[in-house]
């Protein structure tokens, strides 16, 4: 039987200058629509529900509902042609060779880790850092006590630091709901067109240990950059007991990752360039303590800074130069992978894996 999905297909023209009332663009959902409706047979009264042209009154609502970057949620910002909300299984497969057949780019709708932080506050004209350790320990609070008394005394972690709760309600905590017992889990559904805040997300990986001098000259920097921030996440464990060429994911035996974060409220390209800058000028501070050839970066907090890809004639030169970053020795594996699966590079966006020209097959 088929199953449910919760995902969204956008469909994008070759050409970005179609207006949402222009006639190419009316063209292009009717193009569409009828092939659909031969490889699919839905009926109209659900077709009008699964394929939505511009002028749909669900359009707007459905493109805006996952997105979590205001920086791409503005009037100058490029719309799909169409956007499939699939029921069925069927209704990803003909979206796919529909949109093939009538040159269309699809894109996959992500979900909140699709970017493209912690604040400072000034008081009596001295700047300050503020600092936050917040962690998910999948079992009991005394057995996390008692761990951390081992592997990190300085921290001091005690019973009372900790709460104890279910996995759905940990969802709810990661979400800033203080207390979870009294929020109910379908929150997780709510969608809040036009809440979504301008920020901007850099990563990185450090396999050296900082010294305290180091950190305190790194901390006095940031006090200066409005809004930055750092998010450290520790790596070790049962991470670095696979192999960095066993999966496509290479960055094993690290310290810990940095996601270089910044948000704010305020709208417009003034605004944007000062806390984008700031931001890019905390990742060029942090270059000396990150790993290097390549910087390492992760893929779940993508970055258009470091490369982008138009899948032209050099498109495995200018794929290289951020698929290291992200995939290390693994690139090239991938490489091969991508053009024995998808050798028309169907499946693509600007930082997606390349194929290779078939003489390099």
């Amino acid at each position: 039987m088929d199953t449910t999905h919760l995902i969204f297909l956008l469909f994008f023209a070759a050409s970005y200058s179609l207006s949402s009332g222009s006639a190419d663009s009316v063209n292009v959902y009717e193009d569409f629509v009828r092939c659909f409706k031969n490889k699919t047979g839905i009926p109209d009264k659900e077709l009008t529900d699964v394929v939505l042209s511009r002028t749909s009154v669900s359009f707007s609502p459905v493109l805006r509902a996952y997105i979590r970057n205001a920086r791409f949620n503005t009037s100058s910002t490029p719309k799909p042609s169409v956007i499939v909300v699939p029921r069925v299984d069927s209704h990803v497969q003909a979206a796919v060779i529909c949109s093939k057949t009538q040159n269309l780019q699809m894109k996959i709708r992500s979900g909140g880790h699709d970017y493209d932080g912690l604040s400072y506050v000034s008081t009596n004209n001295t700047l300050t850092v503020k600092a936050k350790l917040r962690a998910l320990y999948l079992g009991k609070a005394d057995d996390v006590v008692s761990m951390m008394a081992k592997e990190f005394p300085e921290l001091g972690l005690k019973k009372e630091d900790c709460k104890e709760m279910t996995w759905i309600q940990s969802l709810l905590w990661w979400l800033n709901h203080v207390d979870v017992d009294k929020v109910k889990p379908e929150i997780l559904l709510e969608r809040e067109p036009d809440s979504a805040k301008f920020l901007k997300r850099k990563s990185d990986y450090v396999e050296k240990e900082m010294t305290k001098p180091e950190l305190n000259r790194l901390f006095k920097k940031l006090a200066t950059l409005n809004r930055t921030g750092l998010v450290l996440n520790p790596y070790g464990g049962n991470l670095n007991a696979t192999a960095a060429n066993a999966t496509a994911f290479p960055h094993r035996h690290k310290l810990y990752k940095i996601q270089h974060s910044v948000t704010w409220t305020d709208a417009g390209p003034e605004a944007d360039r000062l806390y984008v800058g700031n931001l890019r000028t905390t990742y060029r501070i942090m270059t000396r303590f990150v790993s290097k050839n390549p910087r390492s970066s992760y893929l779940n907090y993508r970055d258009v800074d470091i490369g982008v890809n138009d899948h032209g004639a050099d498109s495995y030169r200018k794929g290289e130069i951020y698929g290291r970053k992200y995939f290390g020795d693994n690139f090239d594996r991938l490489v091969r992978v991508k053009t024995a699966v998808d050798p028309d590079n169907f499946f693509r966006n600007e930082q997606s894996i390349p194929t290779l020209p078939p003489k390099r097959i």
